[in-house]
C-alpha cells in the first residue's frame, strides 16, 4: 500500500486538496483573494501536481497540463457560489462567449487525446506479441497496468476482426 500512495500520491493529495477548497468556500463569504487562492490551486497547483507525479523529467504534457487547468477553472466555476464570482465574471466577460471558448477547448483537448489514442492503437495494431508492444508502450510513458489494458483491448479487437473476417467468407457467394 505504502509503494502505491508513492508512486501515486497524486490523488490522495487531490482529493484533499479539493475537500479543503469546498470546506473553505462553504463555511464563509467568498472575497477576491479567497476566490483568486482557489482558481491558483486548482488552475495551477493540480496541474501541476499532475506533472511532477506522472511525468519524468525530459517528457512534455503540455496537452494534459491544459485539460487539467481547463478542469481546474471548471471545478472553480462549480465551487464558488454564483453571487460571489467576481474574478470568474471577469475571465468570461461575455458569459456565453466564455463558456464556449471553454468548450471548444475542451474538445480540441479532448480531439487531441483521442488522436493520440488512435495513435496508440495503431502502433499496437502492428506489433505481432505482447513483448514488444510493451517496449514499444514504454516509449510513451504510460503505466504499466495501462499498457496492459491497451495491449488486451487491441487483442480483443484482433479477435473481432479476425472472427468478422470468418463471417465474411463464410456469407460470400460463390
Amino acid at each position: 500500500m505504502y509503494t502505491v500512495l508513492r508512486q501515486h500520491w497524486f490523488w490522495p493529495g487531490a482529493l484533499l486538496l479539493l475537500g479543503t477548497e469546498w470546506w473553505v468556500v462553504r463555511s464563509g463569504p467568498v472575497d477576491r483573494w479567497l476566490e483568486l487562492a482557489v482558481l491558483v490551486d486548482l488552475m495551477l497547483l493540480l496541474p501541476l501536481a499532475y506533472y511532477a507525479c506522472y511525468h519524468p523529467k525530459g517528457s512534455r504534457g503540455g496537452l494534459r497540463l491544459a485539460a487539467w487547468s481547463m478542469l481546474g477553472f471548471w471545478l472553480a466555476f462549480l465551487l464558488i457560489p454564483a453571487a460571489e464570482r467576481d474574478l470568474l465574471r471577469m475571465l468570461t466577460p461575455a458569459g456565453v462567449v466564455g463558456e464556449l471558448l471553454f468548450i471548444v477547448l475542451e474538445i480540441g483537448v479532448f480531439v487531441a487525446e483521442l488522436m493520440l489514442l488512435l495513435g496508440l492503437y495503431r502502433l499496437l495494431f502492428r506489433q505481432p506479441d505482447e513483448q514488444e508492444a510493451h517496449r514499444k508502450l514504454q516509449q510513451y510513458d504510460l503505466p504499466p497496468g495501462l499498457a496492459k489494458l491497451l495491449w488486451l483491448e487491441v487483442r480483443l479487437w484482433k479477435g473481432l476482426l479476425r472472427r468478422v473476417q470468418q463471417l465474411a467468407t463464410w456469407f460470400r457467394p460463390r
